[in-house]
């Protein structure tokens, strides 16, 4: 018998699939054109918590392929069918309790629901070997089993080196971002203030006033320091409680001011030159020796340890004001881009910013991982500091790369506070499971593949916008199995420890909040039915979800073949897409193209593809693959890689294709969803148009709207729904509110992508076509194609 009764929810799942059908077999799938694939996001909202006195540990699992039992499982008085492989499996004495009646399993919410979670009351060791994720969950596991309290702790590393006219400018947003810090801090967080420059300054905040204890770095030398940071200011001492300390910790931040000395006073006997390259300059009045702060403080928080094994997640807030040209880690002018003098803006020098100029940075990522230390890179500066060595500080420990080329109009603060507020899972365990007739193939994003047991990643650390997508491929070449009773079938296994907070009752009768790390397992089970025919696979499309696929697999071409290979791919994907939708709706047929009979580009007989077109346009003109870099950061591109493969598909959407909806007035919406263009915001006739671009949300006065109350009114449905934008996403999006002919439009005016261009089309670069000309473009392409194929 199967139960009945799954409830809604209005959150996306954590998983979704390219095609609620998937295809038949290996045939359909690469006629079809379309990838084999889904997103998985591990923590997204809408599990059904499992409570009461049962347990994980006490969930029924299949004796051969080990899936869990859930809702499209049969059910008889003493055992189960899988519904994944068909075996049969008898229950436990225990397991009786709960799903031997009928009436029973009524009830039961893993049995209701596709997407339910419970917790572990006991927790075996890890079956992991050979990685560093199994010795840290390991000493978790030991030490919740103890009872023992888990204290969150977070260290901010601040940089105060350089005598630029902007940088009292960043200090000053810094100092924002540690109070909101110390806001957000949970109660029982420890917290560290520390700072550098030439060298490491450590802040003891144990009393009033604080003290500050300084350390010189040295330029070689196993380690960073000639004197351990520990016999300065003990570990232990330097973690103070962010509650009872929280005036001193205020007040050592206000008193942050940056450094005006030079290196040449620390090390006047080695000239500082960028690694890799033969044009590098001295850098005088430069004395940012992060990469030696980054060094000392990894080897310092490692004596946290005990027994030999880090406790997980203690968090290292770094803030970058410039680029490193001095000490470990140095990068210097290893970039040139198509702003300065001499650069013509050609594919081999914009890809020089991907390319990882040194590898000190992801060495000491691999360190910082093993001693469960995440690192949060926070970066204020318009200048190349090579993203693509230091982005695997942040992306192999869990943490999050922030870029801020403009201090002035930064949200860092408030996305220090989201960030620090937001629920973490740490140390993941993800496993997919399917039917024998498919099984997974690759997988994208910042996971790990586990060296021993096959088809299980690990996540270091992991928030609910994370991420991540898997491609599936077909066990054989006659596809699915007609006479299978159940339907293809994918189960998510998640297994991660989360900090929660809990009040306990001391001895003298007070109560307190303290924390106390649980591990999780989460279970979400997802039926897939087979297409019949390819018309079915089309009609069953989930754009959003295809366009994150998609961005997935042209990034990790970007970074094996190239920027140009990489546009080449999308555009050739498209054109191949269009060919077989012809193909299969018979409007056109391979080898035998009629000139005089129109094609379908924009697939008007499949209104779910339909949006498809606009987004790889969009994504070939956004600054990840555009070759025009002249109004970009030099390190964009490969900041944009990190941002957005970490997106789910509805706010990747967002980012590479703005919504744009247009008000008669702050009170009076009008349209949503509007195209992209002069044309839209002229015909329309409103005045006032709201712009969603993920990091940007602009509310903008057309020059028309001079009756209309600027700026909009707090309490209009204008200004509500801007502010409702800010809040569901990883970062807080910069507000601008424009009037146009008096304000500088340039924000609002970069995101209309859609007017035409220079019409030029050179070595198949797209990127000054308008929307209407790119069509054109892809209509003659697949002409093409379909004429020179049989």
């Amino acid at each position: 018998t199967h139960p009945v009764g799954m409830a809604k929810t209005k959150t996306k799942p954590p998983l979704q699939l390219t095609s609620t059908c998937a295809p038949k077999g290996p045939k359909m799938r690469a006629e079809g054109g379309l990838p084999f694939s889904c997103t998985v996001q591990p923590l997204a909202d809408g599990s059904v918590e499992v409570k009461g006195t049962r347990s994980a540990e006490e969930w029924p699992r299949c004796g051969r392929c080990l899936a869990y039992a859930c809702r499209y499982c049969a059910f008889d008085r003493i055992g189960w069918h899988c519904a994944m492989c068909g075996q049969y499996s008898y229950y436990s004495d225990e397991q009786r309790k709960h799903y031997g009646r009928a009436s029973s399993r009524a009830t039961l919410p893993e049995l209701l629901h596709t997407d339910v979670r419970c917790v572990y009351d006991h927790h075996p060791p890890t079956q992991s070997s050979g990685n560093v994720v199994a010795a840290v969950e390991q000493e978790a596991v030991e030490e919740d089993e103890k009872g023992e309290m888990a204290s969150p702790a977070m260290v901010a590393l601040v940089d105060l080196a350089g005598s630029s006219e902007k940088t009292p400018e960043k200090l000053d947003v810094v100092k924002s971002a540690l109070d909101a810090a110390l806001e957000a801090a949970a109660p029982g967080t420890r917290f560290g203030l520390a700072a550098f420059a030439r060298d490491v300054r450590l802040v003891d905040a144990r009393g009033s006033p604080h003290v500050v204890r300084r350390v010189a770095l040295q330029r070689s030398g196993k380690h960073a320091t000639n004197t351990d940071l520990s016999d300065v200011l003990p570990v232990e001492e330097f973690l103070v409680s962010a509650d009872k300390n929280r005036t001193t910790l205020a007040a050592a931040v206000e008193l942050l001011e940056a450094d005006e000395s030079h290196p040449d006073e620390i090390h006047p006997s080695e000239p500082e030159v960028a690694q890799g390259d033969e044009n590098a300059e001295t850098n005088k009045g430069n004395d940012r020796d992060f990469g030696g702060a980054l060094q000392s403080m990894l080897e310092y928080l490692s004596d946290r340890e005990k027994d030999g094994v880090a406790k997980p997640a203690v968090r290292l807030m770094c803030f970058l004001f410039g680029p490193v040209k001095t000490g470990r880690g140095r990068v210097g002018n290893y970039y040139r881009d198509s702003r300065e003098e001499g650069s013509n803006g050609l594919e081999e020098e914009i890809d020089r910013s991907l390319i990882e100029a040194t590898g000190f940075y992801r060495a000491r990522a691999i360190q910082a991982a093993a001693r469960g230390i995440v690192v949060d890179m926070y970066i204020l500066s318009d200048q190349f500091v090579d993203l693509a060595s230091m982005r695997y500080l942040s992306t192999q420990t869990g943490g999050a790369i922030h870029l801020y080329p403009d201090a002035s109009t930064s949200s860092l603060p408030q996305d220090m506070y989201k960030r620090l507020t937001s629920l973490q899972g740490l140390l993941v365990n993800m496993r997919v499971r399917t039917s024998p007739d498919f099984r997974v193939s690759r997988c994208y994003g910042n996971l790990y593949e586990d060296e021993q047991f096959e088809n299980l990643q690990h996540i270091v650390v992991c928030n609910k916008y994370d991420t991540f997508v898997l491609d599936f491929e077909h066990t054989s070449s006659s596809g699915f199995d007609k006479d299978v009773q159940w339907p293809p079938i994918l189960q998510l296994a998640l297994q991660y420890y989360a900090v929660r907070p809990s009040v306990v009752t001391e001895t003298d009768g007070k109560q307190k909040v303290v924390h106390f790390l649980r591990r999780y397992l989460r279970i979400v089970t997802v039926p897939w039915k087979v297409a019949g025919n390819i018309k079915q696979l089309y009609s069953a499309i989930d754009p959003d979800v295809l366009i994150c696929v998609l961005l997935h697999k042209v990034v990790a071409a970007l970074r094996r073949d190239g920027v140009a290979e990489a546009r080449l791919l999308l555009q050739d994907w498209l054109i191949i897409l269009v060919s077989q939708y012809n193909k299969w709706f018979e409007l056109a047929t391979f080898g035998d193209i009629d000139d005089s009979k129109p094609l379908d580009i924009e697939f008007k007989e499949c209104t779910v593809l339909q949006p498809v077109p606009k987004l790889v346009y969009a994504l070939l003109r956004c600054p990840l693959l555009s070759l025009d870099t002249v109004s970009s950061h030099p390190d964009m591109r490969m900041y944009l890689q990190c941002v957005y493969t970490t997106l789910p598909p509805a706010l990747l959407h967002r980012a590479v294709y703005p919504q744009l909806a247009s008000f008669s007035s702050p009170g009076m919406k009008g349209h949503d969803g509007l195209p992209l263009s002069r044309t839209t915001l002229a015909i329309t006739g409103s005045p006032i148009f709201l712009l969603d671009a993920y990091t940007d949300v602009i509310i903008y006065y057309s020059s028309t709207s001079e009756e209309a109350p600027f700026p909009p009114p707090r309490e209009s449905l204008l200004r509500k729904e801007a502010d409702a934008l800010k809040r569901d996403r990883s970062i807080s999006p910069v507000v601008h509110i424009l009037m146009g002919g008096k304000d500088p439009t340039d924000a609002f005016d970069q995101h209309l992508i859609e007017d035409e261009g220079t019409g030029l089309v050179k070595n198949g670069d797209v990127s000054n076509l308008g929307y209407s000309s790119f069509m054109d473009f892809i209509c003659k392409e697949v002409r093409v194609y379909m004429s020179s194929k049989e």
